[in-house]
């Protein structure tokens, strides 16, 4: 999976023509590592980021609790926030301005959802929830599930009075632009801008100083078929054999077996490697449980 950041959205052009709707291009760069570190066990799908009283805080995807983690340069844990009154649906993304920090709960992979919002809390009272400002889209009418549609935002921003969301669309690689007030309520969104991505934007932020905005997002959904199991770090398998009746009775699968310590030495750091410092999208149960069940697994 191919990361982009897309420098070069200056807002002010942006709010300056809210009313055109047309595409258009901005420029991308490939993504460059400056700091890396070993996030704690509890963090198992960061979603968002922002910094805050010398500690960086995040949260995970839909599956976890209303809880936002504290966790220091080196990955140390030093905070767990429980924001009380609310529920992670499908926690995307954080923004924070001079007083608040808001918290996206905009994911909608299948377009069902009848429920997005962004939740307002106080970083000065334990990220203490204060608002909630409801929002759904003026065009959409279809909320059957499904999966390439136009109504996911992954990326939220807080610029000026306004927070900015951007749209996450499967179909036509673009990502459409939203704003919306900072006082809680109820409000039906229009898109202002269209942006020809050719890609799934899935986070972002903003620089009040340089009045710049920066997107991040992949361009393809491409994982590892390729299986690998480690036992007791004694015995590996490779190959393309699952442990399904399938896998094991019908299909013509192939494996190599080896019980060698520096082959499984080799293998078991080539699978931490990918594991903890791919770019690749990762899939654990609960996203296969859910393509099953309309419940979460827990």
């Amino acid at each position: 999976m191919l990361y982009k950041i897309y420098p070069g959205l200056l807002f002010l052009l942006l709010f300056s023509n809210c009313s055109e709707h047309k595409k258009t291009n901005s420029n991308t760069t490939d993504n460059t590592v400056v700091f890396a570190t070993q996030l704690p066990k509890k963090i198992n799908e960061t979603s968002g980021l922002e910094y805050f009283d010398g500690q960086l805080i995040t949260h995970n995807d839909s599956g976890d609790d209303a809880l936002l983690y504290g966790f220091s340069k080196t990955g140390a844990l030093l905070e767990t926030y429980v924001v009380e009154d609310a529920e992670n649906h499908d926690w995307e993304d954080i923004a924070m301005d001079d007083r608040y920090l808001y918290i996206s709960d905009s994911g909608n992979n299948f377009g069902n959802r009848k429920n997005l919002k962004i939740i307002i809390t106080d970083p000065a009272v334990g990220f203490q929830k204060v608002g909630v400002i409801n929002f759904s889209y003026a065009l959409q009418n279809d909320f059957n599930k499904r999966k390439k549609h136009p109504y996911d935002a992954e990326a939220l921003m807080a610029v000026n009075d306004h927070l900015v969301l951007f749209s996450k669309n499967r179909a036509a690689l673009t990502t459409q632009l939203y704003l919306l007030p900072k006082q809680p309520g109820d409000y039906q969104l229009s898109a202002i801008k269209s942006f020809d991505a050719q890609a799934l934007i899935t986070g972002g932020d903003y620089n009040h100083a340089l009045q710049l905005a920066a997107l991040v997002g992949y361009l393809n959904d491409t994982f590892i078929h390729g299986k690998i199991y480690l036992i007791d770090d004694q015995i590996a398998y490779l190959g393309s054999l699952n442990f399904t009746a399938s896998g094991t009775k019908h299909n013509y699968e192939t494996r190599i077996r080896t019980t060698d310590p520096k082959a499984i030495k080799e293998i078991k750091e080539e699978f931490n490697q990918l594991l903890n410092h791919s770019n690749l999208p990762e899939r654990d149960i609960q996203y296969w449980g859910k393509q099953l069940y309309k419940e979460p697994i827990n």
